[in-house]
């Protein structure tokens, strides 16, 4: 698994820099016009954050026990390279379980918007619009596009391989074999491998492989060209919602709503 692992690995980075070379971001065909969709609450945010900075971090913890005796031990004294594995098995076991907690929060929060339909056959035949004949052509989308969906449902299903056998590992208490527990962290690293490359993709996407594709994930609202031409039947939906509106204040909002409550009461 060790050598296919890295192989895996480095080819998913190779691909994305060949992609970005070869085929380059995909570009707005228009301006941006400035005004603002509302795309994700901050509790969206919030939850997607914290759900990469967990994963990418046990990622890290994993690789580095798996790969670490080759990569990072010939190049740290053996004190240092002892504390770093400590450390990384440490992390590992005891922020393994909150990875699952966040799975199930993403799950329960983004299923609804992430089933398939006829829709994202077609962004699928088209490519997302991606590369060759149809790149830049902004196939039709709803909230999430084909791959958006792929990318979650990935998460889920692997995820729960990844959380299954992590507890299996974490917690042999429950009468496991030494085959249960061969079989778990077999599981346990294929799954991971699965979403670490899966993810590297995702990373690109949202940093480099898509102009202005991670601005919804941080400021929670996306420019009304972007929702557009990546999100059209989304946009279509929500575009004249109040929110969506030129010099709309949700603290104004609020305050007029609190304001009514008060005299009606």
């Amino acid at each position: 698994m060790s050598p296919l692992g890295a192989l895996a690995i480095f080819g998913s980075l190779a691909m994305v820099a060949l992609a970005y070379v070869v085929v380059g971001p995909l570009k707005l065909s228009k301006p941006k016009t400035g005004r603002k969709i509302k795309r994700w609450s901050r509790f969206d945010r919030a939850l997607h954050w914290s759900m990469a900075f967990t994963f990418l971090t046990l990622a890290f913890s994993g690789l580095t026990l798996v790969y670490g005796k080759h990569f990072i031990k010939p190049v740290v004294p053996t004190e240092v390279w002892g504390w770093i594995i400590y450390a990384a098995k440490q992390y590992h076991n005891y922020i393994g379980p909150i990875f699952g907690i966040l799975l199930l929060a993403v799950l329960v929060k983004w299923w609804r918007k992430s089933l398939f339909n006829m829709v994202d056959i077609k962004w699928f035949m088209k490519m997302g619009g991606m590369v060759g004949k149809h790149k830049g052509t902004h196939p039709s989308a709803g909230f999430s596009n084909g791959g958006e969906k792929a990318i979650f449902w990935l998460l889920i299903f692997f995820g729960i391989f990844i959380t299954i056998s992590g507890f299996i590992l974490d917690f042999p208490i429950f009468g496991q074999t030494r085959r249960h527990m061969e079989l778990s962290n077999l599981l346990h690293m294929f799954s991971a491998l699965i979403l670490i490359c899966g993810f590297i993709f995702h990373i690109y996407i949202g940093l480099f492989g898509m102009e202005a594709a991670l601005d919804g994930m941080i400021t929670g609202e996306v420019d009304e060209t972007w929702a557009k031409e990546h999100h059209d039947l989304w946009y279509e939906e929500v575009k004249d919602l109040p929110e969506n509106q030129p010099g709309y204040d949700a603290a104004q909002e609020a305050e007029k709503k609190g304001s009514t409550s008060q005299n009606n009461a």
